[in-house]
């Protein structure tokens, strides 16, 4: 990382040459996980000028250390104080947004000083306040080091960490690399020492200060040019700030900054600040040991689409750069908009739907083509019924063999017509979900869905309801029936399929045939129960009432009865 960066050649930055002191923080900042800063004055509008910087660093899990003497500026020391006083939300802001972050430290006002306090009382920056024990004056060092993971940059510097410092002053910075030669490495070893000393409280030529003894700078001639730094009108002076970004080598590393930003913007995360839930994460593991297959039985509501491309994600980023393949089987077109829009969440792109409402061969062959010359991320969201065609199927073998199968509704790949796709599917890399893996009356299909799983009861992973009440996930909730009647005309529709189907019933067996007729008409008549007329005007009356934090199943009442027997 700070090996990488372009420093100055010959490790000096001078305020109005082409290496201005402003660029050596900005690509230490984008560059580095810690930051120790030994300093005189400090302003925070410095961190607003530098927030590309401190957004990426901070994003990065960078943490700050600083060693300031006891001359704030008013909103500094309200911003400490705030830290300290617990008086800050937890959650001001979700570090993983680099996007919010940015904005949050670029924005001049009573939010950028709330989100200081956030960062200090969350210890992103910690700051010692120290003034000398003898004598009238005040600390004035203007040291400090940037660290990786392996290296380390320090330097020693003319300016101050304000705003005035970086944009108005003549000021030279003169940069040692840890890994250059002897002289360097003994000049950062001796600012690291120094610092750890004060840092620890350990130094017995300073005094350590509380909030209270801070000093406020006010608007009057101290004789010291220093503190009027900190009177700067800080909105006026940020917007001079364009003079100096018009530096082609201080715009370069914004650029890179920016682009850093971008990237870290559109790479693939977790949705939500707080990570994967701890049974998610165990759904992984589960899913790792059984060679990246298994069933994921998880009752409705625990979260079974994000589970599943949690798994997607910690795949993909095994690799650098990150890349990812999957293809997903939904039941509906309204599923195939949905995961679309839970994919888009963890920053998944490229996604491809595949159904009868979306022209999409074009997309799917071009992309496929380019996928065997350049490794592209891609996800393919089909449905079931798009699935069994010979339009995608034909696709299905240019995928690459890195590709993570998953199949929302797992039961449905028991189907016949599904079935006889499966024995094509190369892929190893294999989730099934569904609350209810067993394929009603159909133990053949169930059996042939858990083997191309490699799975059976209890399965990779089980989170039933009762567990997932228990754990809070779901709360606790009540069942009422109400038994509708069909409509005339819908009787008569219901008898006649039922009719048809009983044709296809094998007395050997006891069970209806497996063939796409009696797929088909077993799925009209599901959708005929399912649009009862009488369903609607009970569940209209429902919705009058304000249930708005109610579940509405639709089943038929032999498949109800039996399972409350």
């Amino acid at each position: 990382m700070l090996k990488q960066v372009n420093w100055s050649d010959d490790r000096s930055y001078r305020t109005g040459t082409d290496n201005e002191p402003l660029e050596f923080y900005l690509n230490g900042l984008c560059n580095s996980k810690n930051f120790d800063l030994l300093l005189g004055y400090f302003s925070s509008a410095a961190i607003n000028v530098l927030s590309l910087g401190f957004a990426t660093f901070i994003h990065n899990g960078g943490k700050m250390r600083m060693i300031v003497n006891n001359i704030l500026s008013q909103a500094d020391k309200d911003a400490i104080h705030l830290a300290d006083s617990g008086g800050i939300p937890e959650t001001l802001f979700d570090i993983s947004d680099i996007k919010n972050l940015r904005s949050a430290l670029d924005e001049y006002g009573k939010h950028f000083f709330e989100c200081i306090a956030w960062l200090i009382a969350n210890g992103k920056i910690q700051i010692k306040i120290i003034r000398p024990k003898t004598g009238q004056g005040i600390s004035h060092y203007k040291n400090g080091i940037f660290y990786d993971d392996n290296d380390y940059v320090g330097f020693s510097a003319s300016c101050n960490f304000t705003a005035y410092g970086l944009l108005e002053n003549l000021e030279r910075l003169d940069a040692f690399l840890g890994w250059e030669n002897n002289r360097s490495t003994k000049f950062v070893t001796g600012i690291r020492n120094e610092f750890e000393e004060i840092f620890s409280e350990k130094a017995n030529h300073v005094e350590y200060l509380s909030i209270n003894q801070i000093e406020v700078a006010i608007k009057k001639e101290f004789g010291d040019k220093s503190i009027n730094e900190l009177l700067i009108q800080e909105a006026q002076l940020i917007k001079k700030r364009s003079t100096v970004l018009n530096n082609k080598r201080v715009k370069k590393a914004l650029i890179k900054a920016a682009a850093t930003i971008e990237e870290i913007e559109s790479t693939p995360k977790f949705p939500f600040p707080e990570g994967p839930r701890e049974y998610q994460n165990e759904a992984y593991q589960n899913w790792h040991k059984n060679n990246f297959q298994g069933v994921f039985a998880m009752a409705t509501g625990t979260g079974k689409t994000i589970t599943s491309l949690n798994c997607l994600l910690q795949e993909c980023k095994k690799s650098l750069p990150i890349v990812y393949h999957a293809l997903i089987l939904v039941p509906t077109i309204t599923l195939v908009n949905q995961w679309e829009e839970e994919a888009g969440k963890f920053n998944f792109r490229d996604i491809i739907k595949v159904s009868s409402k979306n022209e999409w061969e074009s997309d799917l062959a071009t992309t496929l083509s380019t996928a065997k010359r350049i490794n592209i991320s891609f996800i393919v969201i089909t449905t079931y019924a798009s699935f069994v065609k010979e339009r995608l199927f034909k696709y299905i073998k240019e995928f690459p063999l890195d590709t993570i199968f998953i199949a929302d509704e797992a039961h449905n790949l028991g189907s016949p017509n599904v079935l006889a796709k499966l024995s094509l599917i190369p892929f190893q890399k294999r989730i099934g979900l569904s609350a209810t893996p067993k394929r009603i009356y159909d133990p053949e299909g169930s059996v042939a869905m858990e083997n191309f799983f490699n799975d059976k009861e209890p399965y990779t992973y089980s989170f039933t309801m009762e567990k997932a009440i228990e754990e809070g996930i779901l709360c606790k909730y009540y069942y009422f029936p109400h038994i509708v009647n069909l409509t005339g005309e819908e009787l008569k529709q219901y008898i006649e399929i039922s009719k048809t189907l009983a044709k296809f019933f094998n007395k050997e067996s006891g069970s209806l045939d497996s063939n796409d007729i009696v797929e088909k008409l077993l799925l009209k008549r599901k959708e005929l129960y399912i649009k009862l007329k009488t369903s609607l005007i009970l569940l209209r009356k429902y919705l009058r009432k304000g249930l708005i934090k109610t579940n509405i199943y639709v089943i038929p009442l032999y498949m109800y009865l039996r399972a409350i027997q």
